[in-house]
């Protein structure tokens, strides 16, 4: 049996429809008068609601953008030929969607314009955020410096306050103050690397997490960050149970939820986040009492690019969260309602007894034996280069230093070739990196400590061609000579 050929109409109906775009005849002013039957599919938007009134398009379009669309049919009317406008139009759930209307002015009547709309929402999203990461870049650059330049610093108030308190008597008072500055430091190091937690995704093995410390470790930033008017209160159980994850996917987890509900309650709003047991495990609850979401937008809250902020969002928060979570084994539950504010509720199962088994006991650092041999320290910073010559020669090695890359491999050839390389990643002039390279070339392997400020980076930057160990900063004295011990075994 023969198909019966398609009309005209029909086949542009296809057409259309297969294009995703909705095509509309209305007056100059905008009044609709036809729209193509696939306006619901495309927008949610029903047809019979749209035709009910001349008038109920242009009521969808967003107020702020109202003028621009105004506009644009103005200067159309009085130039004729066609206009292109980008508006926010608001679909039957509430949600608001980009669009693109263009359209054309009749030839033969000045009051009918034949137009389309296409779904651009998805196009307008992705570059206003490439904008804004393009915004925050500088900040990022400047998080990124200003991070190396502190540990740099902390890691020579932590070292030098610790060799102080080593050479003093355990009554003695200045060893009491000298305490308190070292807590400080650790205190202010804590601060730059949950800063940088922010600028960066970190990504860092799992490890035994007391998540009541965590959170007792982020207090501070989380109440600078929202500021004095948002009331803030922290619930904590001690007796909640280690988890198995990375600390660093904890504090993201944290701030982006309590980050989202201060967007969502504004200067004056309350946060709650609660810490306690629950079916054997830890159980990790964030509430405000915001404008809450609606089913609408809860349906789409953890797809990746989805965001109700404009360009201020990214969309990457909660899916952020949801993977960590999924990563960890646990499970996430959001229950929000307009007006009820929002509740996420994240919990994590317990660590297995096998990683509790592995990290109850510390392994006892190597005992560090007299005459170790030559080592090779390379760091730009005078003081840093002093302090770890300082220890190296205290744990039996015969030290050169160098400033830079350059510096340290003019040397080689009037001294012996190190048995051991400390040197930093970033150096003026050649990397840490590239002097291992160049001293491979030579011939020359000697075991090797890769030492970074950049507190971003938790494994060795580049490509060394071997093993080696990654330090970092800020540490200690014990922290470096752990990692020597590590690197020479």
């Amino acid at each position: 049996m023969a198909e019966t050929p398609l009309t005209s109409a029909q086949q542009l109906a296809q057409m259309v429809a297969a294009l995703g775009v909705v095509v509309y005849e209305a007056d100059a002013r905008g009044h609709l008068r036809w729209v193509s039957d696939n306006v619901e599919a495309v927008f949610g938007v029903p047809r019979a609601d749209l035709l009910a009134s001349p008038l109920e398009a242009l009521r969808r379009v967003h107020p702020v953008d109202l003028p621009a669309v105004a506009d644009a049919r103005q200067r159309q009317l009085a130039v004729g030929g066609t206009f292109r406008v980008e508006y926010r139009l608001r679909s039957a759930d509430g949600a608001w969607r980009w669009v693109s209307d263009h359209g054309r002015r009749s030839p033969d009547d000045p009051d009918r314009v034949i137009g389309l709309v296409a779904d651009v929402d998805e196009r307008r999203t992705l570059t206003e955020q490439l904008l804004a990461a393009q915004r925050n870049e500088p900040v990022v650059r400047l998080t990124r410096g200003v991070a190396h330049a502190l540990n740099n610093e902390l890691t020579t108030i932590l070292s030098f306050t610790h060799l102080a308190e080593g050479d003093l008597p355990e009554d003695s008072v200045v060893g009491a103050d000298l305490a308190e500055v070292r807590g400080a430091a650790d205190r202010a190091a804590s601060l730059v690397r949950h800063l940088s937690a922010v600028a960066h995704r970190v990504a860092e093995p799992p490890t035994l997490v007391d998540l009541a410390d965590a959170l007792r470790s982020l207090d501070r930033l989380l109440r600078w960050t929202l500021g004095e008017d948002v009331e803030f209160t922290l619930l904590l159980d001690d007796d909640v149970p280690p988890v198995f994850v990375s600390r660093v996917h904890v504090e993201q987890l944290v701030l982006n939820l309590v980050l989202n509900a201060r967007d969502a309650t504004g200067a004056e709003g309350h946060i709650v986040v609660c810490l306690d047991r629950v079916d054997g495990g830890a159980r990790l609850v964030v509430r405000d009492d915001g404008e809450g979401m609606t089913e609408a937008v809860l349906a789409h809250a953890f797809e990746p690019l989805f965001t109700t902020k404009g360009p201020a969002g990214t969309g990457l928060g909660l899916p952020m969260v949801r993977e960590i979570v999924e990563l960890a084994g646990g499970r996430l539950a959001v229950d929000s309602a307009p007006g009820a504010g929002t509740t996420f509720e994240v919990v994590l199962p317990p660590a297995p007894a096998k990683a509790r088994r592995s990290s109850a006991i510390p392994p006892e650092p190597s005992p560090v034996v007299a005459a170790r041999g030559h080592a090779l320290v390379v760091e730009d910073q005078p003081e840093l280069r002093r302090l770890m010559a300082r220890l190296l020669r205290t744990a039996g090695f015969d030290v050169r230093t160098a400033h830079s890359a350059e510096h340290a491999m003019a040397g080689l050839a009037s001294a012996r070739a190190p048995d051991l390389l400390v040197t930093d990643v970033v150096l003026p002039g050649r990397s840490g990196v590239e002097l291992v390279e160049a001293m491979a070339n030579a011939g020359l392997s000697p075991a090797l400590v890769l030492v970074s400020g950049y507190v971003h980076e938790r494994s060795p930057p580049g490509d060394v061609g071997r093993a080696c160990v990654f330090l970092p900063k800020p540490f200690g004295p014990t922290d470096l000579l752990d990692a020597i011990e590590q690197a020479l075994a």
